[in-house]
């Protein structure tokens, strides 16, 4: 019995390791593409303020 607990929480654990690198795999991208967004958005404002003065 104590022999399953035990390689019930072994495969938890990788489960759950494999999750999170998933999930930092998925999760990077989206965070990289909504910074750059977030960079042009403000260069693009800082650009069109300076054309307007």
């Amino acid at each position: 019995m104590s022999k399953l607990t035990a390689s019930a929480t072994t495969t938890k654990l990788i489960a759950s390791a494999i999750y999170s690198v998933y999930f930092a795999v998925l999760g990077l991208p989206i965070l990289s593409v909504c910074l750059v967004s977030n960079g042009i958005s403000k260069i693009i404002r800082m650009f069109l303020a300076i054309s307007n003065e």
